[in-house]
């Protein structure tokens, strides 16, 4: 798979076990999906908690959602798996606009010029505004409009959070195979 070496943070003995329990969720034979957005025009195409060195994949059936959905969520698991734990320094100078709080009002990466990079940026930002942040909980929503987010829950301080960032762009880029 294009892009996935050991610098990248996703050693090769977690990307075969990732492979086939994906393989799985996609085949419908593992864990079940539950919905995770607040909103209902937003389905969740993608899910992932990660608690200590377990990681739960969880895929749509084959045939739903949009064309290449299978491959947008495979590519954010594994993009989740490989960047959770790698701290706020590719966030940078870059900053948010809109509030992060709904769906509709998803984080915007501004300065984001490589897409493909959206993901771990996003978790870089989560881990800058919440350094202590705990059990992460990622989904991949499709919106409306063809429209992506990446919706993601945890804890801080045993507080919980749920942010959401606009990944649609991403979406994009992993569609054209960038």
């Amino acid at each position: 798979m294009p892009g996935l070496s050991r610098s990248s943070g996703l050693s090769r003995s977690i990307v075969v076990p990732l492979l086939l329990l994906a393989t799985a969720c996609a085949n419908g034979t593992g864990p079940q999906s539950s919905p995770a957005a607040a909103n209902p025009d937003y389905v969740p195409i993608s899910e992932q908690s990660q608690a200590g060195h377990t990681i739960d994949i969880t895929m749509p059936p084959p045939g739903t959602g949009e064309a290449g959905d299978i491959e947008r969520s495979l590519t954010f698991s594994l993009a989740v798996a490989a960047h959770a734990d790698d701290g706020p320094a590719r966030a940078g100078n870059r900053t948010l606009s809109s509030s992060g709080a709904r769906p509709e009002e998803a984080y915007v990466i501004e300065g984001l010029q490589r897409p493909q990079e959206a993901v771990e940026i996003a978790l870089a930002f989560i881990a800058k505004l919440y350094p202590a942040h705990r059990d992460l909980h990622a989904a991949l929503l499709n919106g409306p409009g063809k429209i992506y987010v990446g919706q993601f829950d945890f804890s801080d301080g045993g507080t919980p959070h749920r942010l959401y960032f606009d990944l649609t762009s991403w979406a994009a880029t992993v569609k054209a195979g960038a």
